[in-house]
């Protein structure tokens, strides 16, 4: 059978049929581990796309086995005593309750995130109700298409009426690990409106901050929340380079509160940083001084506001524990009739169907395996696909 172009296909469809259930892109796939490895080892993909394809199939573990993290740059990777005797000035709090304090105050709120580290996206659901109640309507995302630039029709424009994303690159990238889908519908369900802003290539960080500012100014009475990955929150030149951040205060007007998550996380592959090595508070912190001040690193530091303390993590049933305790999360075990090993579990919306990206997918790797779904109550239709991509489905119900 011939191959046929994509441009011919597009020409053979309305562009309001491939907006509804036909579509010429196809969905995200869901790899197996054994072959993310193969393709690791054979040099299909490189090592942020293997940290975060173990991501989409909540294998955590191994997305941190991955030599895959930011360098430690600003000194983060030493302490001195003079260092830790700053740091001792600082009174460790909640991060959640500090930042919809403090909040109130700003216009807007930048957090950014490793890739494929879905702890640091259900922190920020965590916050959505108390930024929603202090005024937040605009949530930004990086890891979604942006139509602006996007060919028409291949790009999804109906995120915030439909309620959800579509599990395919027409709604994003990202998108396709349960944690980044579910962070987006909860921040639809709560009345924000969510809005891409990237684009790739020359002048990407200059674009982005643009972008970001022209929906702030065509919404003057919204405070806005930007997810962002890596170094785009910086505020500040780093070694000649600026970022969106940094952009986006000359272009807006208005000083984010920038919060970086990722040097205060657990790390597998690399060493942690000095400071991440002294701690072991149990719940997420932020650090404040009695000037209402917040440690960001060094004294005098001025690249982003604010660090966030991640726990390490701790595993039930091979799943997170920010996982398992989120508030409405329930364990659900699943008992395979078969030998065709590994199995892939994806747990779909009843009421959304497989359009949508899964609520939640585990990998089981052997009989007896005892990895276990992470689900709120509802009802659910499971799809179960061995190593052969043979699929059986089933309905089930979550009380």
């Amino acid at each position: 059978m011939k191959i046929i172009p994509l441009l011919f296909l597009l020409l053979l469809f309305p562009l309001n049929l491939i907006a509804q259930k036909t579509r010429v892109i196809p969905d995200h796939e869901y790899k197996f581990s054994y072959e993310i490895d193969e393709a690791l080892r054979n040099g299909k993909i490189r090592l942020h796309q293997a940290a975060s394809n173990y991501s989409y199939i909540g294998e955590y573990q191994k997305a941190l086995s991955v030599p895959n993290e930011i360098d430690l740059a600003w000194g983060f990777d030493t302490i001195t005593k003079a260092d830790m005797a700053h740091f001792n000035e600082f009174e460790a709090v909640s991060a959640i309750e500090e930042i919809i304090k403090l909040s109130k105050n700003e216009r807007i709120l930048i957090l950014n995130e490793g890739h494929h580290k879905p702890v640091h996206r259900v922190f920020v659901r965590k916050l959505l109700k108390g930024l929603f109640d202090n005024g937040y309507r605009l949530f930004g995302l990086e890891t979604l298409t942006n139509c602006s630039y996007a060919p028409p029709g291949l790009c999804d424009q109906d995120i915030n009426e439909r309620g959800y994303v579509l599990n395919s690159p027409m709604s994003g990238t990202y998108i396709t690990e349960p944690q980044m889908s579910n962070l987006i519908s909860e921040a639809l369900a709560i009345g924000f409106e969510v809005f891409a802003y990237e684009k790739f290539g020359e002048g990407r960080e200059m674009i982005q901050a643009k972008y970001i500012s022209e929906k702030i100014e065509q919404n003057p009475k919204s405070k806005t929340l930007i997810l962002c990955g890596g170094l785009h929150l910086l505020e500040t030149e780093n070694k000649g380079k600026k970022w969106m951040a940094n952009y986006l205060k000359k272009y807006s007007n208005i000083d984010p509160f920038t919060i970086y998550q990722d040097i205060l996380s657990e790390r597998n592959c690399t060493e942690e940083s000095a400071l991440m090595q002294r701690l072991s508070f149990n719940e997420e912190k932020l650090f404040v001084n009695n000037e209402g001040e917040y440690f960001n690193g060094k004294r005098g530091f001025d690249k982003f506001d604010a660090l966030i303390y991640h726990p390490r993590t701790s595993y039930k049933n091979n799943r997170p524990n920010w996982l398992t305790e989120f508030p409405g999360n329930i364990l659900y075990s699943v008992k395979v009739k078969g030998k065709d090993y590994p199995y892939l579990i994806k747990a779909y919306s009843k009421e959304r169907g497989f359009d949508s990206v899964p609520i939640d997918i585990i990998e089981k790797e052997y009989d007896g395996d005892e990895t276990a779904l992470v689900l709120p109550k509802g009802a659910y239709i499971l799809e179960i696909v061995d190593r052969y991509r043979r699929t059986k489905r089933r309905g089930i119900v979550v009380k």
